[in-house]
């Protein structure tokens, strides 16, 4: 299984994935959307998804899951990461409560 980025945090297996308005708009993408965020889920992940504005959210509720939406603009890389830093601050945010950890605490 591709993944667009994996790590450990805090003792938890944490995956996140970029949804990009080009590749996953069409009806087979989200089913595959579905099918590897599920599949994550079941074996215990944390999963974060950042969907492009314009991509409805997957269809799941789970603890483990968050879907943030994101305006992407075609500009300099410095201006992509400004334009996430504050969805990626809720994600890591949301991964300290999901495992347990204090703010600010160290990783393992």
């Amino acid at each position: 299984m591709n993944l667009d980025v994996f790590g450990h945090f805090h003792g938890r297996d944490v995956v996140l994935e970029y949804d990009s308005l080009y590749y996953h708009r069409s009806e087979l993408s989200g089913a595959r959307d579905t099918e590897k965020t599920l599949a994550l889920l079941e074996a215990g992940y944390l999963v974060a998804r950042i969907r492009e504005y314009g991509l409805q959210h997957l269809n799941i509720e789970h603890p483990n899951l968050i879907q943030i939406d994101h305006d992407y603009r075609y500009g300099p890389d410095a201006q992509l990461e400004a334009d996430l830093a504050p969805g990626v601050a809720v994600i890591m945010s949301w991964c300290e409560v999901r495992a347990g950890a204090t703010p600010r605490e160290s990783d393992d």
